[in-house]
């Protein structure tokens, strides 16, 4: 809902009413947009099933582009490329979608399974988290800046509730499970779909700091693809929108890298 319709999508809130307005920048304009709600009761969507990890909201999500899919009001869409597009905790859950179908439609494709085949050709993570280690050993030293833009203070309320919300007697309380999700680390998966041909690009605003471009580049120079060698040799290059330098990148095959200037975790 934030990328619908607070960043990319056809229509943006106003911020004192509670009518929309045209989005200008929306990516509508270019290109078909489906956004979910996932995993399985978050926001609108519902059903009777949990979800408890990234593996199974990916089975999820290919039931539903199934079912989309076959409809004889989609299906003319069942050829075009298709790109799985997400930020922050997509880091984690956009590579594994991104290899679920994949494998999917390498199932089908054998005769093991019926189905559509889903042309994924784009993975797209923007300020992303892929490995959580160097996050939690920085942050305390960052200071009290705010994590999502360096350039405020922290606010005071609402307080952080990490340490009330992980304390055992509260977990027991409200029956949560710690299913271990947002500890893996996505990056051996993201190194399998960029080998395997799916254009990716991970870009980062350089005011955030809870997913910092620093961490990410380090990340980034650690991924071991066949276009490593490249990747090393190959210089940062300026970004430029109608004149003005707006960030660095660097492209290297099918792995793309962006870091904007000013910008912080929505970009």
């Amino acid at each position: 809902m934030v990328g619908l319709l607070q960043e990319h999508g056809p229509c943006r809130i106003n911020n004192d009413t509670e009518d929309v307005s045209l989005n200008p920048y929306s990516w509508n304009e270019v290109s078909n947009m489906i956004y979910i709600d996932q995993p399985v009761r978050t926001g609108f969507s519902y059903g009777e099933a949990m979800v408890s990890s990234s593996e199974a909201a990916a089975a999820d999500l290919w039931k539903f582009f199934q079912l989309f899919f076959s409809d004889k009001r989609f299906r003319k869409y069942q050829k075009n490329d298709f790109g799985i597009w997400t930020e922050s905790y997509g880091g984690h859950y956009g590579p594994a979608f991104a290899s679920h179908f994949l494998e999917q439609n390498a199932a089908i494709a054998r005769g093991k399974v019926s189905g559509v085949s889903v042309n994924v050709k784009f993975l797209g993570i923007g300020d992303g988290i892929i490995l959580v280690c160097n996050g939690n050993i920085l942050i305390p030293l960052a200071g009290e800046y705010n994590q999502y833009d360096v350039r405020a203070t922290d606010r005071s309320y609402p307080p952080d509730l990490y340490e009330f919300l992980y304390n055992e007697t509260v977990v027991t309380a409200i029956g949560s499970e710690n299913t271990g999700d947002w500890m893996k680390n996505s990056r051996p998966i993201l190194e399998k779909l960029i080998d395997s041909g799916v254009k990716t690009i991970i870009y980062n605003g350089d005011a955030d700091y809870m997913f910092n471009y620093i961490g990410l580049e380090a990340m980034m120079d650690k991924l071991q693809t066949k276009y490593t060698a490249r990747w090393h040799q190959e210089a940062y290059r300026n970004y430029t929108v109608r004149g003005q330098v707006t960030g660095l990148y660097k492209n290297i095959g099918s792995l793309s890298y962006a870091r904007i200037f000013g910008a912080w975790v929505t970009i």
